[in-house]
């Protein structure tokens, strides 16, 4: 009898010494997976906007999502890389030239688009004249696409007074008189290095 009641009293304190076992921390459980390609993507989404207060802003400030939407609108195979710094997109064309595309914006919604190709380029105006049309026919929307084909078509564009010799800035010149919250801002030429940057830009107040 006494050996009976020696094994029960073993059997109890075994078992409740297991029921006393710790459980697993948080950090040590094992938490759901997800794709790789799908956080990427999130967070490639996410990136662009601006860091305002919820609410702050006037437009949708999802960049990445506006800039990504033009080039493949271009072309839908078209290979880029997102620079998560500047929200910028950068394209290399060819061996020489590249594209930086930026659409997006908080209390401005901006288009630019800048053409990088070799130094030679900057004193051959009709080349960097058809290249401006080029970027907005093809990057731009929302009525920039249209004014700025129209305009450089039409010839409605000065030259302003140079600042400096490796500087040009090529306004638009605007008979429509009505009221609007687009800002064409033309396009610059600037010799940077070896290089030649044409930027075209407008946005939205």
């Amino acid at each position: 009898m006494k050996q009976i009641t020696l094994l029960l009293i073993c059997w109890c304190a075994l078992g409740c010494s297991k029921a006393k076992e710790p459980t697993l921390t948080n950090y040590e459980k094992v938490l759901p997976t997800a794709s790789i390609v799908e956080k990427d993507t999130a967070l490639a989404t996410d990136f662009g906007k601006e860091l305002a207060p919820e609410g702050d802003c006037v437009f949708d400030t999802s960049t990445y999502k506006f800039t990504t939407e033009a080039l493949r609108k271009y072309d839908k195979n078209i290979p880029f890389f997102w620079d998560k710094q500047t929200a910028v997109a950068q394209v290399k064309l060819n061996s020489t030239d590249s594209l930086l595309l930026h659409i997006g914006g908080c209390n401005h919604f901006t288009f630019t688009a800048t053409y990088i190709t070799d130094s030679a380029k900057f004193t051959n105006t009709d080349f960097l004249v058809k290249k401006a049309k080029w970027l907005a026919k093809s990057f731009f929307s929302q009525g920039f696409d249209i004014k700025y084909v129209y305009s450089i078509d039409n010839k409605l564009y000065k030259l302003e007074e140079p600042s400096r010799k490796d500087f040009k800035w090529y306004t638009i010149i605007d008979t429509d008189t009505s009221i609007t919250d687009h800002t064409y801002h033309g396009w610059t030429v600037e010799k940077v290095g070896a290089k030649t940057r044409l930027e075209i830009s407008g946005y939205v107040n």
